[in-house]
């Protein structure tokens, strides 16, 4: 909960996701994680956990279909190349999903298509909230973009 979260934050969490996210923009690193029998994608996590919404469902499902758009957008804010990151590391993952090399292999491909699947799901329900799309059109130094 907030509980922890805020605190998190204020240690630097924004930071770390940064470093991880540009971590999985390394092609050539992300593409061995999946072909060495170690499929993984932080940018799932992200995506399906902190940044998640409707923690508890009101419906008692388990399922993922709302961001935490307050959330993302505090991310979005907390650096200039936030959101650049977060779509690199999108575009990367599904270039790696898409790879031969990957597709090849039955198991490996079904797992990193499923990662793609929820990380670009968990882009649509972030793009769709009105706090990210205020944090990304927002101008950078504060003055007011339109005028």
């Amino acid at each position: 909960g907030d509980d922890v979260y805020a605190p998190a934050v204020e240690f630097g969490l924004y930071a770390a996701f940064r470093a991880v996210l540009r971590a999985q923009t390394d092609f050539q690193a992300l593409l061995q994680l999946y072909t060495s029998n170690c499929e993984c994608s932080f940018l799932q996590h992200l995506a399906c956990t902190p940044f998640r919404g409707e923690r508890r469902s009101r419906a008692g499902t388990g399922s993922f279909s709302k961001a935490d758009g307050q959330r993302f957008a505090e991310f979005v804010d907390s650096s200039d190349d936030a959101w650049e990151l977060w779509l690199a590391a999108t575009a990367t993952l599904v270039r790696v999903c898409t790879d031969r090399r990957v597709a090849s292999q039955r198991i490996t491909h079904t797992v990193c298509h499923r990662t793609s699947r929820d990380s670009l799901c968990g882009l649509v329900c972030i793009l769709a909230r009105r706090e990210v799309a205020e944090a990304l059109f927002a101008s950078r130094d504060g003055s007011d973009a339109d005028k």
